[in-house]
């Protein structure tokens, strides 16, 4: 039951944050302790993992109360979503926040993150993708400037046509299959009627790749990345779009397993048209901000397109290095331009690909996963082209862009340690990555 902690935690310290003070520096203290702590025991649960923890409340059946499993898709989502709520809070300290909940909606955005990638049940993972929507949508007004509601409206509508998509899924899951529980439904999921199945992988598909930013459903992207401000910019880059791929990853290997499959070239030219459309408009913009919200739309186009080939492996190894080079590009948004050009700047050059950096790495296991498709290849390579001229404009943008708000540059550097370090040495990244998809592969249908 440690796997419960980090959920718990987060939900706990969230409530009593949303009661005082943000501004206070004995709030921010504890913010930033109960966040560590979350981090700390995901990751040493990563470092301990022997097999898959499970817990159902109540002592109801499987099928009846809620079950929570904690396995290695579950831990490597969670992990690297707290450590990008741990960065980003801690990179707002030195200067504060001026919204005295922002601490507390921190705090509940893990505790929802952590409902979604523990729960082992469809209505469940619905709840906390709701919570999720709430807190996102308010830490995206964070600031209450016009740029921010405007920005933060787009975004709540979209999440809200998304969770009506969503929860149709849902009602037609449980009409179909009879129940919601994850593992029932990859036993009952083989014997039922693939236009059924297919009907439900469509509407969870579209729901999922609104939260994701998927081309064609990325309009939000731009519109929230490109005016929120850099810290909530980097969160909900960072993390919360990591709930769009964990989903694809959960569905798809279960009860979607055979409408995955038979969508596989659909979900490859999704992709490839977002990789090329992202990076190709990510090279033309003139600000940071908006080359980055479109280099983000590049990279789901890259994870859709490691879904679509069935490469577990680089997906999750692109769900990293997207979730540590979108958070250091925004932050460093805030620090002085020696620093964008140095932090930043790295960020940008793991983005386009570049040798000794994770999204390198990322990179070439997709480039070697579509070795049997070459046009697929030759789409990769050019978009990775475009992302040359994409740290061109970031390095040019980076000498010009003021700052109104600097920061000291000590947590986004921890993300530079990483992405470097896990593309210089990304030996135990890959082997947790690969056992991943060995256990997902067990425990599909």
């Amino acid at each position: 039951m440690t796997f419960l902690l980090p959920l718990a935690i987060s939900w706990v310290s969230g409530i009593v944050l949303l009661g005082l003070d943000g501004n206070r520096r004995s709030a921010r203290a504890l913010g930033l302790l109960a966040l560590v702590a979350v981090l700390a025991i995901d990751f040493a649960l990563c470092v301990t993992f022997t097999a898959p923890q499970r817990v159902t409340t109540g002592g109801w059946p499987a099928e009846v109360g809620i079950t929570l499993v904690a396995d290695r898709l579950s831990l490597f989502f969670a992990t690297t979503s707290a450590a990008v709520g741990l960065v980003v809070f801690a990179h707002g300290l030195p200067r504060g926040e001026r919204d005295r909940g922002f601490p507390g909606w921190m705090l509940l955005l893990q505790a929802a993150l952590h409902g979604m990638f523990f729960t082992n049940d469809l209505f469940n993972f619905y709840v906390f993708f709701e919570l999720g929507v709430l807190t996102s949508f308010v830490l995206a007004l964070h600031g209450y400037g016009r740029r921010e509601i405007r920005g933060g409206v787009v975004y709540v509508v979209v999440n809200l046509l998304g969770s009506v998509l969503f929860l149709l899924g849902i009602a037609l899951t449980y009409r179909s299959l009879g129940t919601l529980d994850f593992d029932a439904l990859a036993t009952r999921g083989q014997d039922a009627p693939f236009g059924g199945l297919l009907l439900v992988g469509t509407l969870l598909f579209v729901a999922l790749g609104l939260k994701l930013g998927v081309f064609p459903f990325h309009g939000w992207v731009p519109a929230l990345y490109a005016q929120a401000r850099p810290a909530v910019a980097a969160v909900l880059a960072g993390a919360l779009s990591n709930v769009g791929a964990y989903g694809l990853l959960r569905f798809g290997s279960t009860f979607l397993d055979a409408p995955r499959l038979e969508a596989a070239p659909f979900l490859v030219a999704l992709g490839v048209a977002g990789a090329l459309y992202g990076s190709f408009l990510a090279a033309r913009r003139r600000t940071i901000a908006e080359a980055a919200a479109y280099a983000a739309v590049a990279h789901v186009g890259y994870i859709l397109i490691a879904i679509g080939l069935g490469a577990t492996t680089a997906t999750l190894l692109l769900v990293l290095s997207g979730a540590l080079d979108k958070t250091l590009i925004f932050a460093s948004l805030e620090l002085t331009r020696s620093g964008r050009r140095g932090l930043g700047l790295v960020a940008a050059c793991s983005i386009a690909g570049l040798p000794v950096t994770i999204g390198f790495v990322a990179k070439m296991l997709l480039v070697r996963a579509a070795l049997d498709t070459p046009i697929v290849v030759a789409a990769i390579l050019t978009s990775a082209a475009f992302g040359l001229f994409f740290v061109a404009r970031f390095s040019f943008a980076a000498r010009s862009e003021r700052t109104r708000h600097l920061v000291p540059p000590w947590a986004p550097t921890l993300l530079l340690i990483a992405v470097v370090g896990l593309g210089a040495w990304p030996a135990g990244v890959v082997r947790w990555a690969e056992a991943t998809t060995v256990e997902l592969a067990e425990r599909g249908p």
